[in-house]
């Protein structure tokens, strides 16, 4: 019998193979669509091209769902896992041959494999700690440290091998870094400590284990009934499908506004405007770095509360984007700082926490289905107000997002007590 690993441990395995999938996956996004238009790679038109890629952004948000039913009824996360590399290592070798219907076939093979990943890997995170274990958000917070970094660095560096020394190489280090994670996980997989039960399970230990979540009085087994939190899930998928969508559709007026200036100057640096954007990931590093040390030392605090404030300050980004493009100001580019600091620290309080509430309130029997379904209900009411809000040419969208999101937030604080009993007292 195999020795397993400690959490600590698991966790850092897990967050270093969710890092490489991700430096993988987006570095080649970065560079596909350039690879199509040049005339050393596919010499595609670039409305072509653009159509291709939207194909390929549409199943990033409908696969997870199929994907998840896969998982739980056959494969399991594991084994879920390791299918999802192979088949992501499939698709990266079909991109290095260059040949047109190989490319086609590789990039959907690349969004097959990454969703296969992606969910199950998301899964075994939350797997590693009991529902009641308050530790899980600081988990999900290192995890998604892993997502945004190797985002990040993926771009930069695959981005910048293929622009510089050949899109093949580029697909090439993808295809490489892809094995590697394939390898280390095949390994390690056995001595992963999946130790995470159901509630209901939960509730029959409280004597034993003196919790002090499930020994409130939310959560006595006499006052409460076992939980039932898929309508919770609904509300946590809505609430974070429009987080999203209110920062996408009130990005695109905010950088058309952007586009007129005659430059954006950081200490002395010229930035192109399609680098604006990297701020943000910039801000969220240092911003996640900054909480988690501040968490580990004082406690993670209130799922709810975090969500809560998320949408405040998500209100307070965005209603500073309409008043730069109402009221031009000379000092645009601190503004557009501040707005994209405020925007990333609601991002950090968002993004890890959500995942792990909406896994934390799923069946372990179920986890991937409920996580998939998560991501498809994101995607698709991204994309369905993004699809309406390119025939709508004012900026008043901007405010109704803010006071929408605003009273998101404060809805979450007031009805909180509620939130805690259809959770079982989870938070």
């Amino acid at each position: 019998m195999k020795t397993l690993f400690p959490q600590k441990t698991s966790l850092l395995l897990i967050t270093i193979i969710e890092f490489l999938e991700r430096f993988s996956y987006y570095g080649t996004r970065a560079i596909v669509i350039l690879f199509a238009i040049d005339e050393d790679g596919l010499n595609l038109a670039d409305e072509e091209a653009l159509s291709y890629y939207g194909y390929l952004a549409s199943l990033v948000f409908l696969l997870p769902l199929p994907v998840g039913v896969i998982s739980d009824l056959t494969l399991k996360q594991k084994n879920g896992i390791l299918l999802g590399g192979i088949i992501a290592l499939a698709g990266y070798t079909s991109l290095i041959t260059g040949d047109m219907t190989l490319v086609i076939i590789g990039m959907i093979l690349m969004t097959v494999g990454t969703s296969f990943v992606k969910v199950n890997l998301t899964v075994l995170v939350g797997r590693l700690y009991e529902k009641t274990d308050k530790n899980r958000g600081f988990g999900f917070m290192i995890y998604y440290l892993a997502i945004n970094l190797g985002a990040f660095l993926g771009i930069l560096s695959i981005g910048n091998i293929g622009e510089t020394t050949g899109w093949t190489y580029g697909f090439m280090l993808s295809a490489f870094v892809t094995l590697f994670y394939l390898v280390l996980f095949y390994f390690i997989k056995d001595q992963l400590p999946l130790i995470e039960k159901n509630i209901d399970q939960k509730y029959l230990e409280a004597n034993d284990l003196n919790d002090p979540i499930l020994d409130s009085e939310l959560t006595q087994p006499k006052k409460l009934p076992n939980p039932e939190p898929i309508f919770l899930i609904i509300i946590l998928t809505i609430i974070t499908a429009l987080f999203w969508t209110f920062f996408e559709a009130s990005n695109v007026p905010f950088y058309n506004y952007l586009s007129q200036k005659e430059a954006f100057i950081i200490m002395g640096f010229d930035l192109p405007l399609s680098m604006i954007q990297s701020i943000t990931s910039v801000f969220n590093l240092v911003l996640m770095l900054v909480f988690m040390v501040v968490w580990y030392f004082q406690g993670i605090g209130s799922t709810i509360g975090k969500i809560a404030s998320a949408m405040i300050l998500l209100a307070i980004s965005i209603q500073l984007m309409y008043y730069m493009i109402n009221a031009p100001q000379s000092n645009y580019m601190g503004l557009t700082l501040l707005s994209f600091f405020i925007f990333s620290a609601a991002e950090v309080l968002i993004g890890p926490f959500t995942m792990s509430y909406v896994t934390r309130l799923s069946d372990v029997r179920y986890s991937s289905t409920i996580y998939g379904f998560y991501i498809l209900g994101i995607g698709i009411a991204t994309s369905g107000l993004n699809f309406f809000m390119d025939f709508y040419e004012s900026t008043n969208h901007i405010i109704v997002f803010s006071i929408i999101a605003i009273l998101i937030g404060l809805g979450l604080l007031f009805f909180r007590k509620r939130i805690l009993k259809m959770s079982g007292g989870l938070d």
